[in-house]
């Protein structure tokens, strides 16, 4: 069997939280919920231990993979989408200039032109990351952001892409996918709930 586990990063520093984090903002992962991790982490690697760790190159997540103690990969078609003008600045005041109709459904929002990279050129790095793994066999960890887990997961549970984003992976939280079967066989966190809040995508 050929096992996908899904681990989206540790919530960023609470210096930065409340502000656009992408891929073009590469900020910490937050010490206090790192060490939180560590208990969640190794029950994560006890039941589904890797046979590879791929990680996107931005500290959030290459400091969330670190709490396992695992070589890991770094693979940049695992950053998160670069908003471009929107990076670092205050959610808020970015939302106050999106016009209604970009966020009238999941489809519209992930279409909307932030003045970075689109998402469909994130989707077509990630479906090339699809490819590759669908050729590896075991135990395969991706330790990723939102946008890049959501094209994993579509792919791999044959769902659409606006279905994953509508049911996000919580910061800290993961999930396993049997791709042979193409479903979800588990989902968690590493950290407790209430630690979740904020913390970049």
């Amino acid at each position: 069997m050929t096992s996908l586990v899904l681990i989206r990063h540790l919530p960023v520093t609470a210096s930065h939280r409340g502000r656009w984090i992408g891929g073009g903002s590469d900020v910490d992962a937050d010490p206090e919920t790192r060490a939180a991790a560590w208990e969640g982490m190794d029950a994560l690697r006890g039941a589904w231990p890797p046979d590879v760790v791929l990680c996107s190159p931005l500290l959030r997540a290459q400091q969330t993979a670190a709490v396992a103690d695992l070589p890991r990969r770094t693979d940049v078609r695992l950053t998160e989408r670069d908003f471009g003008p929107w990076e670092g600045r205050p959610v808020d005041a970015v939302m106050a200039d999106v016009p209604p109709e970009a966020t009238a459904d999941t489809a519209s929002w992930l279409r909307h032109d932030t003045g970075g990279e689109t998402f469909a050129e994130v989707a077509a790095r990630v479906d090339a990351l699809w490819d590759d793994v669908r050729a590896m066999q075991g135990c395969i960890w991706c330790v990723s952001h939102a946008g890049p887990l959501a094209v994993l997961r579509a792919r791999a549970l044959d769902i659409e892409v606006e279905s994953a984003f509508d049911d996000p992976l919580p910061r800290g939280g993961w999930m396993v996918i049997d791709v042979d079967a193409g479903r979800e066989v588990g989902r968690g966190r590493l950290i407790p709930e209430s630690a979740l809040a904020g913390g970049g995508a």
